[in-house]
């Protein structure tokens, strides 16, 4: 868990909305520039990596939540 000092959640929302990404994709970037990589392994992700990883765990969760809903009901039937 992350404590943010009051109003800092909301600024960064506002900032990952203006930049299309999520709020965690927007602490990574801002931390990899106050941060630059010191070895090549370090290497900054394209953003569109990021945005392909973001959407693989999204369906990932979704098919989570879709097999617990199906047990579920299968499980009232």
């Amino acid at each position: 868990m992350l404590r943010l000092p009051a109003g800092m959640r909301d600024r960064i929302a506002e900032v990952a909305r203006a930049n299309n990404r999520s709020m965690n994709s927007e602490i990574v970037s801002a931390l990899t520039r106050a941060f630059p990589p010191t070895e090549p392994d370090d290497a900054e992700i394209n953003p569109e990596d990021w945005r392909e990883q973001e959407i693989a765990s999204i369906l990932t969760s979704m098919e989570e939540l879709f097999l617990r809903l199906k047990a579920l009901r299968g499980s009232k039937d």
